[in-house]
């Protein structure tokens, strides 16, 4: 299956899901409060996708780069609902994925 097929074939659940998980890897490099980092990793712990993504998937998601983090930044700017649904668009995720090749193999990883 194609990259183009992966990213039109899995759930914006997972698209959302998993750029989040990479902003989220990205903020835990920072010099961050001790509670922040905490839940951090308690959201990561939980955010599996049934079938989808799964602990292994996570561990595989590398953290955003400075070009994502800057769309990411943008994005924000429209809302929380606004923003996770700008990620879950194919054309946006494919961005992403551009930016940070782990989005995909998180899949590959989690269908193991």
């Amino acid at each position: 299956m194609s990259v183009t097929d992966e990213i039109i074939h899995v759930s914006r659940g997972y698209r959302w899901t998993a750029v989040y998980v990479s902003i989220v890897k990205r903020a835990l490099q920072d010099n961050i409060p001790d509670e922040y980092r905490l839940a951090y990793l308690e959201w990561l712990d939980r955010c599996h996708i049934d079938g989808q993504l799964n602990a292994a998937g996570i561990a595989a998601i590398q953290p955003m780069c400075d070009a994502g983090d800057e769309i990411y930044r943008e994005a924000r700017k429209l809302g929380t609902k606004k923003c996770l649904d700008i990620f879950a668009e194919c054309d946006v995720f494919r961005s992403f994925v551009a930016l940070n090749p782990s989005l995909l193999t998180a899949l590959e990883v989690s269908r193991r």
